[in-house]
Order: C-alpha cells, then structure tokens, then sequence
C-alpha cells in the first residue's frame, strides 16, 4: 500500500490527511474501505506528541529523513513486535460506526483520500471522524469511533497468578 502525507507534515493537532493507494493494479473495495477506519494513524499518541509507533509527526520524521538519503525511493515502514511492546499507549476501539454515502465503482478505487479528526480525548476516551473520498473528492464513506486509550503496561503486563480458590 502506498501512502502519501502532506507536504511539511500535519499542521493542525487532532488532524491527519492521507492519501492511499496500492503499489500495483489492485483496486479498493467496500472491505478495504472498511479496514481503512481503524488502521489510521494512532491520534492519542498524536496529540500527545509522545514519539509512539503510530504518532503521525514521529512517522513523518521517518519518512522526511528517508526522503533525504534515498531521493525517489518510496519509504517502507514496519514496526517490530519489540517495539510494539515498548508503546507507551494502547489505543482499543470500543465502538465503529461506518456509513456509505454511495456506492463504490464496480472497479473499485485506485486512491482514496482519508481525513481522520480527533472529537475528544478525555479520561482515557477518545472520539474520531473519519472521512473518506474518492480521487475527485466525492465523499465515499463517513465513521464514527470511540476509543478507549490505556497505558500499555495495563495490557502488556505481567500474566497475573491465577487464584487457588
């Protein structure tokens, strides 16, 4: 999958813009659109600046630097297990609400843009829009998730001793 980002990054906190697409002939259906509303940039970790896998400034960093070393090489990036372990949030969705605006070309899209817009992080609760449009920006899809943001020791932690009784 290809994505492309803003030029100079994501100006406005709580919102990230991308453009995705795949490498080869391979077309965006109804599912793609689907998995496409909770693989987007972790906005918890965003907001909070806190350099975390998903952070969108830190992964654009990534990108810029490579940019810089491989000139018109496309940036491939990829996260160990050991590195998600060392995440200091863990973002969990407790609800996804997802509504069509219209139906997609049989063909399937060969680029959608996405805007996702953080609502609300309070208390460990965090509210996102996300919107989806076609390469005309026709407005294909709308979402709705709250997500429930935890520190990640509460989920990475220790299995506890299981009770004698």
């Amino acid at each position: 999958m290809r994505i492309l980002n803003p030029r100079g990054g994501f100006p406005a906190d709580g919102i990230c813009d991308a453009w995705n697409g795949w490498m080869g002939e391979e077309r965006m259906d109804a599912t793609y659109l689907t998995l496409m509303t909770d693989i987007i940039p972790s906005m918890s970790d965003t907001l909070l600046h806190n350099r975390g896998l998903y952070e969108a400034h830190a992964f654009f960093e990534k990108m810029e630097r490579w940019a810089e070393q491989n000139p018109g090489v496309p940036f491939e990036g990829a996260n160990s297990v050991a590195e998600t372990m060392r995440a200091s949030i863990y973002n969990n969705t407790v609800a996804l609400d997802i509504e069509f605006k219209r139906r997609l070309p049989k063909e399937g899209l060969r680029w959608m843009f996405t805007r996702t817009a953080t609502k609300m992080l309070r208390d460990g609760r965090m509210d996102l829009d996300i919107a989806m449009c076609d390469e005309d920006m026709e407005l294909i899809a709308v979402a709705h998730q709250l997500i429930l943001v935890l520190e990640a020791q509460r989920k990475f932690r220790p299995a506890k001793v299981k009770s004698a009784l």
